[in-house]
């Protein structure tokens, strides 16, 4: 991510949404935040630039494009985001939706190639990147969205939460007791 690029991010007001929001402002991104009509008014306090509710608009036929659309939803094929994706962009899918992740590695190489557009389904390592994100949190740039914490007896309430998507921001699970739901 560059300075001054556009971002869209697809289920935008989760753990991963919340906090790709705060990397991109602070590379003075506009950003476009796509997630339900409940979280409209939640996304614009976070500071969204612009906010979609993708059960009123459908962003891949919107005739925007962006420099970066993050997705953790991946709810659409890889030719419907490379059609919003400005040339040199890269759309990046971090899960959701897996016969449509799977679509992207099937395709993706291919769409780089014939449209100079990079489709990537991003394989997640454990703990990279961890002390940058402690640092940013530690000086104050970022800041953690909590929806809910749970108890490990918890979990499949924090699982069934998680499945409704009505959560906005990260749901933790802790070995210390906690009550469901409770922030």
């Amino acid at each position: 991510m560059e300075e001054g690029q556009s971002l869209l991010i697809n289920g935008a007001a989760g753990g991963v949404g919340t906090l790709a929001l705060q990397l991109a402002k602070l590379k003075k991104c506009r950003v476009t935040g796509v997630d339900n009509s409940a979280k409209q008014e939640y996304m614009t306090l976070l500071g969204f630039d612009t906010v979609i509710d993708y059960l009123e608009e459908d962003f891949t036929r919107s005739g925007r494009q962006y420099d970066l659309i993050l997705d953790t939803k991946t709810t659409h094929s890889p030719f419907e985001y490379a059609r919003v994706l400005k040339p040199g962009g890269c759309y990046v899918t971090v899960g959701g939706f897996m016969p449509q992740v799977f679509l992207c590695l099937l395709f993706g190489k291919w769409i780089a190639w014939t449209q100079r557009r990079n489709i990537r389904v991003l394989g997640l390592k454990p703990n990279r990147g961890l002390i940058h994100f402690t640092q940013l949190i530690e000086a104050g740039k970022i800041l953690p969205v909590i929806d809910s914490r749970y108890s490990l007896a918890e979990v499949p309430a924090a699982i069934k939460h998680f499945q409704s998507s009505k959560h906005k921001g990260k749901i933790i699970v802790s070995v210390t007791e906690a009550t469901a739901g409770e922030p």
